[in-house]
């Protein structure tokens, strides 16, 4: 047998190798159930990059989402898909669903609206016939995991009553470090070094930066516990039709928390093993810009590009219109050309170097070497993405993190803030020369960049390798005895009481013995007298 007819041999079996792996693959994969349970379609595209990538390493996966996610041919042999389309559309044209004018409201509103948020959304997800045929699917379908959305609404977590075998849970949050993240995790939510979510603040420094901050989480706190819980609660047991353990024993039997954040970015905490950080999950998965037509107007831009997206939630159709037309005309002043995200129905005249459009593959465009910076809301996933591929931003903050985000980016000289209520022809312009022609910005970036992607497993891959884990040891408790404290127990405050209680007794004791004495003394001494 000559060399070649030996190769050729090697090739066919470890061909037919990798053919029985395949099989064996898609026969023994895991059956996974991945549910949204709130509407917003920027943490669907935060989750959509893991189910894609839980199907493609041969798992099977019913998607319970916000929006139908379709899949190719390739990854849909394994995959089912039910959605919450028309609830989403129908919080879009709820009055109060209007982003652009959440930045109208204070800090102590905003803890108050997240949380009524969150009981408005219960109140749509319990009455949608999805929710239903979900329950329904559990009783019936064994799951070997249930990974969830826990970032807000907790009505869901009556899914786990019912499903059978108890498969062990995997909450997400793409939101972030929320305030409440020590209810599942246990700890604290650290409000020395956090910045709590709605207000504009880096690292809290000065005396007042933290007294402020611990106001808010102390606020935020009670808020969950005796405003949304309750009302979560009630309509949890309105969904499963009888009366659930109080859902805080739910939330803290979670087995691991996937969190949106990264020590680059953000101030570093004392996180417990099941707190797992994937920063950067989503932006991992970008890809070569499939549009020719925005290749083409990349490729030609020999000053530059500039990237101007509000995310999912805010648009430019809702600002005044007085403001839209500023940022036009200045835009036309460059030599830069501008991929803007823009509702067709702006009515605004637009120089020859922007391009409008209604959506745009925001990640894929931030791959492209022509790119320079980014204009953007400072919502956490665009923060990312701008991180993940190294390009400085202009953050026009509206509302929740975005304030935070952007004075953390601020405070590392990667990023420029831009008020919205001061947009003016002097404040757009100055802001754009600045991120553009200093080149500390990009440099800085680019070195947070490295930062960030540089990790022993990437996000993608990590999140994956967990929900293998965990789902090979059910059953197994990942986190600290800590989240099953109260918050007098876990910091201790009851041994602080009880020590300071034996002091006190201690000294009165002592201050009883030495009068006796005295007494006794005086006593004696009149007596011998």
């Amino acid at each position: 047998m000559n060399v070649l007819t030996y190769l050729i041999h090697v090739m066919k079996y470890l061909l037919f190798l990798l053919i029985l792996i395949s099989i064996a693959t898609k026969l023994f994969g895991l059956s996974i159930l991945l549910v949204e349970t709130i509407f917003s379609t920027s943490h669907h595209i935060w989750i959509s990059g893991l189910v894609k990538e839980l199907l493609r390493k041969g798992h099977h996966v019913h998607f319970t989402s916000i929006h139908t996610l379709k899949m190719d041919d390739s990854l849909a042999q394994n995959y089912t898909n039910k959605g919450f389309d028309d609830v989403m559309h129908e919080l879009i044209i709820d009055h109060e669903y209007v982003p652009t004018t959440w930045r109208t409201y204070n800090f102590l509103y905003m803890i108050y609206f997240t949380h009524k948020l969150s009981n408005f959304m219960c109140e749509k997800i319990i009455s949608h016939p999805t929710t239903k045929d979900t329950i329904e699917l559990v009783k019936v379908k064994k799951f070997d995991i249930i990974v969830q959305d826990v970032t807000l609404p907790t009505c869901f977590y009556g899914l786990w009553e019912f499903a059978e075998g108890n498969p062990p849970v995997i909450g997400y949050v793409p939101f972030g470090n929320v305030p409440w993240l020590k209810d599942y995790i246990g700890g604290s939510s650290y409000p020395a070094i956090r910045p709590y979510v709605h207000i504009y603040m880096g690292i809290p420094v000065t005396i007042w930066d933290r007294t402020l901050n611990f106001i808010c989480y102390v606020l935020d706190d009670l808020f969950r516990h005796y405003y949304m819980m309750p009302i979560n609660q009630k309509l949890t047991n309105i969904l499963a039709g009888k009366e659930l353990r109080p859902l805080t024993e739910y939330e803290r039997n979670i087995s691991i928390v996937f969190i949106n954040t990264h020590y680059s970015f953000e101030p570093a905490i004392p996180l417990p093993p099941n707190a797992i950080e994937i920063a950067g999950i989503h932006a991992q998965t970008a890809q070569p810009i499939r549009d020719k037509m925005i290749c083409k107007f990349l490729d030609d831009a020999e000053d530059g590009a500039i990237i101007i997206s509000m995310g999912t939630n805010v648009a430019w159709n809702r600002m005044e219109s007085d403001k839209v037309k500023i940022v036009a005309a200045v835009l036309s002043k460059f030599k830069q050309r501008i991929i803007w995200k823009l509702a067709e129905d702006v009515d605004v005249q637009l120089s020859k170097n922007i391009l409008a459009l209604k959506w745009i593959p925001q990640n894929d465009i931030l791959t492209h070497k022509n790119v320079k910076a980014i204009w953007t809301h400072a919502g956490l996933l665009s923060t990312h993405e701008a991180i993940w591929h190294g390009v400085p931003m202009i953050g026009m903050p509206f509302f929740m993190d975005q304030n935070s985000n952007i004075k953390m980016l601020v405070d590392k000289r990667v990023a420029i803030y831009l008020n919205y209520e001061e947009i003016s022809m002097d404040t757009v312009e100055q802001a754009l020369r600045e991120i553009i022609y200093n080149p500390i910005y990009s440099q800085n970036m680019k070195k947070l960049s490295r930062e960030f992607r540089d990790r022993p497993i990437p996000p993608l891959d990590l999140a994956v390798w967990y929900v293998e884990y965990v789902s090979r040891h059910p059953g197994k408790d990942f986190g600290s005895p800590g989240r099953f404290l109260t918050h007098m127990e876990q910091n201790l405050y009851d041994v602080y009481i009880l020590l300071f209680m034996i002091f006190l007794i201690s000294i009165l004791i002592s201050v009883i013995c030495v009068y006796f004495l005295y007494v006794f003394a005086v006593s004696f001494v009149i007596y011998t007298a």
